[in-house]
């Protein structure tokens, strides 16, 4: 496996333009990738446990890329479809790089697909559901409304709204319909098809109080609500994933998403901590499914053919049950970490040794 790290200085010095940068050998600003570093199809999530994870459900892992952007990348393939999973971290702006940065690094269409965690301000989805997203909206906060007075006088009106929540942004129908096929063959959970918030912060945009701080969201989530009653999702990422995909000049971009509902915003639930990793786990094989075997154009020959839900089951539990014995063997540490340690304990042995016969011939000599 090919794996890069952060480019040292000298490599990064002969940036010239400023509107797209790339280093001198043609590797991107952010995500640290270029060209044969990614392919057509992406799975990207925020979590770089959870994209480490995904990496190992493909047959082969032939690049890893680091950047010290935050952006982490593995490239492989899944039953001879090429297929790449990004980690982005948080927020609109990472996904922003990702896509743009990554569109650059290859030719032709290209297909998205997110696999996320969320909040549900939906009193009707339980936490462990996946909810997926066939269309999105933006809650974003208005900051000209910040700078009006918290009590206006004299009969003023406040002509500002704290946030603003955009018009529906489509996911491409296709790849959901696909999404959700492959969740609900994979799944036990409810699997839930509705309209996703995305919203460009944690706190202040998706409804969550903090009296350290004057957010004016009291009735942000109900009035959300009142508008959009089939909404599922508050989350940071799809909505502008998606928007992407709508603008994109150069080559059609398809994408579509989904998440893990981990918290409902209404009955302030959280989903326990051991159920996650099993529900990641079998939703990243739905996604990396659905990803495959979707087609990038009418005539894409690289699409992989949709396996009946027996023949599934077998072949990931082979792939699971080899990491599964890997970990078991390894204490959790990768094969190559555990080549590496083995080296530093045999040398740490042999240097004991060494200095023990020293020591013998030592005391001898006196």
């Amino acid at each position: 496996m090919e794996r890069w790290k952060t480019p040292r200085i000298e490599e990064t010095k002969n940036i010239r333009n400023a509107n797209f940068p790339k280093d001198g050998v043609g590797r991107t600003y952010h995500t640290f990738t270029r060209e044969g570093d990614v392919c057509n199809r992406v799975v990207t999530v925020g979590s770089h446990g959870r994209a480490k994870m995904i990496s190992t459900l493909l047959d082969d892992v032939k690049k890893h890329v680091v950047s010290d952007r935050g952006f982490v990348t593995y490239t492989g393939s899944l039953r001879g479809t090429p297929v790449t999973v990004v980690a982005t971290g948080m927020g609109l702006p990472m996904v922003d790089m990702m896509v743009r940065e990554v569109n650059a690094c290859q030719a032709g269409g290209m297909l998205f697909l997110r696999l996320g965690t969320c909040g549900t301000p939906n009193r009707k989805v339980p936490i462990g559901s996946v909810t997926v997203n066939n269309k999105c909206v933006i809650i974003s906060r208005n900051y000209d409304g910040f700078s009006q007075p918290d009590s206006p006088s004299n009969g003023e009106k406040q002509t500002e709204k704290y946030y603003y929540v955009s018009k529906p942004i489509m996911a491409d129908k296709d790849l959901t319909d696909s999404l959700e096929r492959e969740l609900r063959k994979r799944l036990d959970s409810p699997v839930v098809v509705g309209t996703g918030a995305t919203c460009d912060s944690f706190y202040g945009s998706q409804g969550r109080r903090d009296s350290w701080f004057a957010d004016h969201n009291d009735k942000l989530i109900d009035e959300f609500m009142e508008k959009y009653p089939e909404a599922v999702t508050l989350e940071m990422e799809t909505g502008h994933l998606l928007h992407l995909a709508r603008i994109s000049r150069r080559h059609k971009i398809r994408a579509g998403g989904c998440a893990i509902v981990l918290a409902q915003r209404r009955s302030n639930g959280f989903l326990a901590k051991d159920k996650i990793k099993l529900m990641e786990r079998e939703s990243a094989i739905a996604v990396l499914e659905a990803l495959i075997t979707t087609k990038l154009s009418d005539h894409d020959e690289t699409a992989a053919p949709p396996l009946e839900k027996g023949a599934q089951l077998k072949y990931y539990a082979a792939k699971i049950a080899r990491v599964s014995q890997e970990k078991g063997f390894s204490g959790g540490m990768s094969l190559a970490k555990v080549a590496k340690v083995a080296l530093a304990f045999g040398a740490l042995a042999a240097g004991l040794l060494a200095f023990k016969w020293s020591s013998s011939v030592h005391e001898k000599r006196n």
